[in-house]
């Protein structure tokens, strides 16, 4: 609670000292991938392998920025930012016994506070954007509480079981205040006269804070409960691509 009132006071300083500035409002939604990363406990019996799989989330939210002057522009907002993990489980007889297990690991919103330089084409009927800035997470809150097991998988040959596998979930722990650092490029491509149509790609690169959960994947065929463990996490980086608008508002100047 007390990030966001910071938050908003830093805004509400803002929308003080360029009140007479040019301001948009707008929407934007779309795709962004997590980066997680993936650790095999040294002190594991076992030899199994987990593989990460590349999978698609959603981010969209609303945003709210000032043009400063002729070439910067300060943007921030408020956007829903989940994040979960998809992964495989490979035996250590090189069997997959688990394939394309999803896990929602953090419900989220950011709030990014950016500056952007823009570049005017053809006569500021478009404009090229780049920037830098920072994304907060808050209200961070996890699904993956206690412990979880899934039921046993099976391989079998000529109806004879030859390898299977287990997994439980468990240990989850939010370790600090997750906050990224942010670099992105966009194009805005005027519609009408106050509306823009706005494309964005954005990488955000964990600063602070860490969410993290451990898996054991537990062989039962022959080898007597042998156990691997494996620790992700993810600190809040991603990529993104979002699509959106903007409108800009009159000014009292303008009036």
């Amino acid at each position: 609670m007390k990030k966001i009132l910071l938050l908003l006071l830093f805004a509400c300083t803002v929308i003080l000292t360029f009140a007479q500035k040019e301001w948009y409002g707008g929407i934007d939604i779309g795709p962004k991938y997590d980066l997680f990363r993936v650790i095999k406990m040294g002190n594991s019996a076992g030899n199994a392998k987990l593989k990460i799989i590349g999978d698609v989330a959603a981010i969209a939210g609303l945003k709210l920025g000032v043009n400063l002057d002729k070439k910067y522009t300060f943007q921030t907002g408020i956007y829903k930012n989940d994040y979960k993990v998809k992964f495989d489980l490979i035996s250590s007889k090189n069997n997959l016994l688990f394939d394309n297990e999803l896990v929602n690991t953090l419900n989220t919103y950011m709030i990014p506070i950016n500056l952007m330089r823009r570049y005017p084409l053809s006569n500021e009927k478009q404009v090229f954007t780049v920037g830098f800035g920072f994304s907060f997470l808050v209200n961070e809150k996890t699904d993956l509480t206690g412990q979880r097991q899934s039921d046993i998988q099976t391989v079998e040959n000529n109806g004879i079981v030859i390898d299977e596998m287990k997994y439980r979930l468990y240990k989850h722990a939010l370790a600090g205040g997750i906050f990224t650092g942010n670099l992105f490029a966009g194009l805005d491509i005027a519609l009408f006269e106050r509306m823009f149509f706005s494309i964005e790609v954005c990488g955000r690169l964990g600063l602070s804070g860490n969410d993290e959960f451990s898996i054991d994947a537990v062989e039962t065929k022959d080898i007597a409960d042998e156990t691997t463990t494996f620790k992700i996490s993810n600190n809040g980086g991603a990529v993104q691509f979002v699509l959106g608008f903007k409108y800009f508002f009159k000014t009292n100047t303008e009036e």
